[in-house]
């Protein structure tokens, strides 16, 4: 039997897999795995809330996970849409990132694209 969270986490390699870039910048899709129990959400959690280049988590599936880790990674800047009950909010929710990413986007004359954490939070309407 395969995790809760694999059907949804292969959805959303498919769009970035598709879509391979955004606005000359490759894009990425990092994963972090938990059991299911809320220490290995807040492990997880802790982890991307330290990462400075981390704009947005899908997930994670689990509502009791999802209690945990949420507070970590909104008092960390990191926008997170959750829970991902099944594959296609999976991609919807990818799709909504991706295009709140293109709308609050800044690109420098030296090609740095640069991403506002709140502006991105206000454009997926999750304003603190």
């Amino acid at each position: 039997m395969r995790p809760v969270g694999t059907a949804c986490l292969d959805s959303i390699a498919y769009i970035i897999k598709i879509k391979k870039t955004m606005l000359g910048h490759a894009l990425e899709l990092d994963q972090y795995s938990t059991d299911g129990t809320s220490e290995s959400a807040i492990t997880s959690a802790t982890e991307m809330a330290t990462d400075p280049a981390l704009l947005a988590v899908i997930g994670p599936s689990l509502s009791e996970e999802t209690r945990v880790a949420t507070p970590i990674l909104s008092e960390a800047g990191v926008v997170s849409l959750s829970p991902v009950p099944d594959p296609v909010t999976a991609i919807k929710m990818t799709n909504q990132i991706l295009a709140a990413i293109m709308q609050v986007s800044i690109t420098r004359p030296d090609n740095t694209l640069i991403i506002p954490r709140e502006a991105l939070s206000q454009a997926l309407n999750l304003s603190r």
